[in-house]
């Protein structure tokens, strides 16, 4: 029985040491916690795709076609018939500009007219009677003289108020100012009551159905730049829409002092949400690569060593890599960049189709670490 209690009783002592043995010290539990706790990761699987590389640009919008519309009779403008934003067609009226005074003019005008070919009518049949007085011998040759001078100024008189006549219509048509082309009222330079001098703009009218921009290419560029090129504009007014448009136009020589050259870029506008001097930016594609595998560009890690040559002079080295998973763990993995458009970037080596790249959580993994993936995308 005694022999029985003293197994029994080594036995509990074995099991009680084996035990304390096994124990861990505090760090050694959080060390082992640390390796067994999957970190949280979003990957993205790598598949060929296009990338294209981009020229970026920034200029402002114009209409398409656009004009200035001019005083030409330099009088008080009376009557403003539109408001900006107005729709207009061609030749409809605008503005009138002392109508009425020029109107009286005219009257006055044919008026004058009137009299004067009265009186020329009267001095040629004075002229004609006298003439064969004349000639019968009855008239002097004073008297047929005094006549046919007569007939002259009548006829001049004639010829001076035609011309008074044109010139009142002409400076009334003038006070009538008309759209010279169709499109939208953009500005209005003048109010009612105001004198707006020969040759100042009045009303600008635009029309929008397509707009253009005027930008200009770095020399460096100019290879690549062609008509009928593809552009994509984007504006700060619609950040989340982007506009297609094309080179229309490449001005014939560089700019001396931009180094530049000017071309203009033409943008169908068929919703007309683009205006005339809205700025935005400006994207040429000018170098494309199919069948290419690209990530996005946080995804790819910088890492810059410095090394001395034997002379002591410093020289930086950048090498890039990203995390991919495999088997539940990430690997460092030095890639080469190729092409960077639009936030993502052109993998030339370092990845192959199908694998999966740490894409949020890179900056908190290392080499080795176990992780859980809670989002894939390709």
């Amino acid at each position: 029985m005694k022999r029985l209690v003293f197994i029994a009783l080594l036995m509990a002592v074995c099991v009680l040491f084996m035990l304390s043995g096994c124990r861990r010290s505090p760090e050694q539990e959080v060390e082992a916690q640390k390796i067994e706790t999957a970190v949280p990761v979003m990957v993205y699987v790598t598949q060929p795709t296009s990338i294209s590389r981009y020229i970026k640009l920034t200029g402002g919008l114009e209409a398409e076609n656009e004009a200035l519309v001019l005083s030409k009779s330099g009088e008080r403008i009376d009557k403003v018939l539109v408001k900006i934003g107005d729709e207009v067609a061609v030749d409809q009226v605008l503005i009138l500009q002392s109508h009425q005074i020029l109107q009286q003019g005219i009257a006055q005008a044919e008026a004058a007219l009137r009299a004067a070919n009265a009186q020329y009518e009267q001095a040629r049949r004075d002229y004609a009677r006298i003439q064969q007085l004349f000639q019968e011998k009855i008239s002097s040759k004073q008297q047929f003289d005094q006549a046919q001078t007569q007939l002259k100024a009548a006829k001049s008189s004639v010829e001076q108020a035609s011309a008074l006549v044109k010139q009142a219509i002409e400076q009334y048509e003038n006070s009538v100012v008309k759209a010279p082309i169709a499109g939208t009222v953009a500005m209005i330079f003048y109010e009612e009551g105001q004198i707006a001098p020969v040759g100042q703009p009045v009303i600008k009218i635009t029309h929008t159905s397509a707009v253009k921009a005027k930008l200009y290419v770095p020399e460096i560029d100019l290879a690549a730049i062609e008509i009928g090129q593809q552009a994509i504009a984007t504006f700060p007014a619609f950040p989340d829409l982007e506009f297609v448009g094309e080179i229309t136009r490449l001005d014939e020589a560089v700019d001396p002092q931009k180094r530049a050259l000017g071309i203009e870029v033409r943008i169908d506008n068929s919703h007309p949400l683009l205006r005339s001097g809205l700025f935005g930016q400006f994207l040429i594609e000018t170098e494309r690569h199919e069948n290419a595998l690209t990530i996005t560009d946080t995804a790819v890690m910088p890492q810059t060593e410095i090394k001395l040559d034997t002379l002591g002079k410093q020289t930086s080295f950048t090498t890039y890599y990203v995390y991919v998973v495999e088997n539940e763990r990430v690997q460092k993995r030095e890639v080469t960049p190729g092409i960077y458009a639009r936030g993502q970037i052109e993998i030339i080596s370092g990845l192959s189709a199908g694998e999966a790249i740490v894409v949020v959580g890179q900056n908190i993994v290392k080499e080795g670490d176990l992780v859980k993936i809670v989002e894939t995308t390709e």
